[in-house]
């Protein structure tokens, strides 16, 4: 695993920093570079999103090329190619029955069911570079920008630069089981990291000069983050709106005037724009304006809430197995555990660990060990309140992944920025330890990328993914239009689903299908004899076969190994 061997390699960091600290001399001043960016905030700002994406974009062409696994991946790829067809959403498919999966709605509309930001980075990459994966790349760099524009409002530039490379290289490759799953993978992470930091660094700005510019920033974050994060995001914007209140009650007079002119009625408008725009998008995906398509699905298929302290639901009818084993056997099993005592206090330690390893990893901690003397700031105090905000609101949800935490990225970064200040200056027994540990620190940084490389070859040479890639180029590259009908046994992780299709699926290349002419139960008395069945006017399938009569149609067992693709006959 990759925290194990950060672990080795921050051990090998703080013996090495202890051999060199020897040579006062070697410690005395920052690396040139640096220096003179501290006198150009702008071109560190530039300079931070190029490198973040130019590297997000050599991993994927150089190390692996990163194909989507987890549910999540699929249904924002679907939302990036209803984008990038020119379209909000979709209409119902007459055979929709035959395309149901997860996280996808088939009614009212075909559409995903996330919020639309990430679709719409995917989108622009898709339009511009052929392919969504260069929509990552470009949300990540501009994360990364994000961020050290953020950092630049608290610490000298050379500072806030040194920062935003520190989080180019943990969160576009070092952090996650699956390395970089935020500027290698769909799944999203980068855009919630580019709102937090741009309302965050904003808020610190408005109150220190009140400039309408600064304000539409805070607007531009909030929604952002309301369009990718919206339940972290509403949390996140209530100590930012607490802090920017009580700076306007405080001021009175003029700035009072100055405040509401300047500050509240361009944030307005830009808010009101937002919402304006969610409510239509609302309205077009669900029919309601109020109910956003992630309700929409778990009115349709969901039967575990969303918050700890509101009951199961009533289980709806399912027509396909692998859904209603997802819902019934793994997410209600999940449930019930957080719902104990011992259960939940277990899987908040698992989510506090998580979440450290990830946002911090072993190397990263040494800084954080300074936050005593970090929080003294005002400032930091504030950044603390914001992220115990957002950590309490996902203490009480039902699901947590560290991209959920994203709009905190910014504050976890102003801690080891500012920890790594403080950490210069630590001189055991008279020695430069400290100053030593700060300027070896890319060395150690460089030492577990390349680890971080191999970890991410290994991780997309194996997987189910990987299989359906395959198979996939291999129906591209013949002559025709494909239906694939994917087929299930019993004992198939409803984790590893292959049924997901284009925005357009009547003239997709490829379309995939379930398989609805066997039971599970059926399928262990046929076995290997799977797909020697005959079609007939009784077939389950017949009417998608009907529908698709000129496309040539396959039969695929997910749970052999490997898949083989057979005519359906």
């Amino acid at each position: 695993m990759l925290i194990r061997y950060e672990y080795y390699l921050a051990g090998a960091w703080l013996l090495a920093a202890l051999f060199l600290s020897r040579r006062e001399d070697r410690w005395r001043r920052p690396c040139r570079l640096f220096r003179r960016l501290g006198r150009n905030p702008a071109l560190g700002v530039v300079l931070v999103g190029l490198v973040a994406a130019a590297g997000s974009a050599f991993v994927s062409l150089v190390v692996a090329w990163p194909e989507p696994r987890i549910h999540d991946e699929f249904s924002y790829l679907l939302a990036g190619d209803t984008f990038a067809h020119g379209r909000i959403t979709s209409p119902p498919h007459p055979m929709h029955v035959y395309f149901e999966t997860f996280h996808v709605n088939q009614l009212p509309t075909y559409c995903s069911i996330y919020p639309p930001a990430q679709g719409l980075m995917l989108a622009l990459g898709q339009v511009l570079g052929g392919h969504p994966l260069v929509g990552v790349w470009l949300s990540f760099g501009l994360a990364c920008a994000a961020i050290c524009w953020m950092l630049e409002g608290f610490v000298p530039t050379r500072w806030a630069v040194a920062g935003a490379l520190l989080a180019a290289a943990r969160f576009g490759l070092v952090a996650g089981n699956s390395p970089g799953y935020w500027g290698q993978s769909y799944w999203g992470g980068a855009v919630a990291m580019a709102g937090g930091a741009l309302a965050l660094g904003a808020s610190r700005r408005l109150i220190r000069e009140p400039r309408t510019r600064h304000a539409l920033v805070l607007g531009l974050g909030l929604a952002v983050l309301a369009n990718s994060r919206p339940f972290e995001g509403a949390i996140f914007s209530l100590p930012l709106a607490a802090a920017l209140l009580a700076w306007l009650v405080t001021r009175g007079g003029p700035y009072l005037k100055a405040g509401l002119t300047r500050v509240v009625l361009p944030l307005s408008i830009v808010l009101g724009l937002t919402l304006a725009a969610m409510a239509l998008y609302n309205a077009r995906l669900t029919g309601s304006a109020f109910r956003m398509p992630y309700q929409q699905n778990g009115m349709t298929y969901g039967l575990v809430p969303l918050f700890l302290w509101q009951p199961l639901k009533a289980e709806p009818a399912y027509n396909h197995e692998v859904i209603r084993d997802y819902q019934v056997k793994w997410a209600a099993a999940a449930y019930f555990h957080m719902r104990s005592i011992g259960g939940y206090l277990g899987e908040i330690g698992n989510r506090i660990r998580t979440l450290v390893n990830f946002y911090a990893g072993p190397i990263l901690l040494v800084p954080l060990l300074t936050l005593p003397v970090v929080l003294r700031n005002r400032w930091s105090q504030f950044a603390a309140l914001v992220c115990a905000t957002v950590l309490g609101g996902l203490s009480v949800t039902t699901w947590m992944q560290p991209h959920y935490a994203a709009p905190i990225t910014g504050a976890v970064m102003l801690f080891v920025v500012q920890g790594l200040r403080h950490l210069r200056f630590w001189r055991p027994a008279g020695r430069p330890l400290g100053a030593a540990l700060v300027h070896t620190l890319p060395v150690a940084y460089a030492a577990i990328l390349l680890i971080s490389v191999a970890a991410r070859t290994d991780a997309e040479s194996h997987g189910w993914q990987g299989e359906r890639a395959r198979l996939l180029s291999e129906l591209q590259q013949l002559s025709g239009q494909h239906l694939v009908l994917v087929h299930y046994g019993t004992d198939h992780s409803p984790h590893e689903e292959w049924v997901f299709n284009d925005a357009d699926i009547d003239e997709a290349k490829v379309v995939w299908a379930r398989d609805m002419s066997v039971s599970p139960e059926e399928y262990r008395s046929l076995g290997a004899g799977l797909h020697k069945r005959s079609s007939g006017p009784n077939d389950p399938n017949q009417p998608l076969l009907n529908y698709f009569s000129d496309r040539s149609v396959w039969l695929l067992d997910a749970d052999e190994n490997p898949p083989v693709l057979r005519p359906y006959r």
